[in-house]
């Protein structure tokens, strides 16, 4: 059985862990490393999103770097862009389970919630809906 196959089947298997990309040792050759961590829960104003599509982009590798307006510190999420399915919201949320949606980059804070991860937690404020017209894949 191919790699990615027993992959996919570990990650489904166990939807209570979520891969999550960090920085270790910011600067000029950062350490990057996929942690496996408890997947989070949302507040009340708050969006589980399961990403299924991010970019990379220069402004990534300048955060990681220490070169980009906002610095990366020891353990930060990377990603500024993210798009995905709400998984799970809060009470206070206008979005429901099943939504596509899209992170507004320059609403995040990358260090606690950057995209390259499984899910991650937003505020509603942070997501847009994404139009049905266009594909995650």
């Amino acid at each position: 059985m191919p790699e990615t196959d027993n992959r996919q089947k570990e990650k489904s298997s166990n939807p209570t862990i979520n891969r999550v990309l960090r920085v270790y040792q910011p600067g000029e050759n950062p350490r990057l490393a996929l942690a496996q961590e408890t997947l989070p829960q949302p507040a009340d104003d708050e969006v589980r999103l399961k990403l299924t599509s991010i970019g990379l982009n220069r402004a990534d590798l300048l955060f990681q770097q220490q070169r980009y307006f906002e610095k990366a510190q020891e353990g930060s999420r990377i990603g500024f862009e993210g798009a995905g399915i709400v998984d799970a919201c809060g009470s206070a949320s206008p979005f429901k389970p099943g939504q596509r949606v899209a992170v507004c980059p320059m609403s995040i804070t990358a260090h606690e919630q950057g995209c390259m991860s499984d899910y991650a937690l937003f505020k509603s404020h942070q997501l847009l809906p994404s139009p049905d017209k266009i594909s995650d894949t």
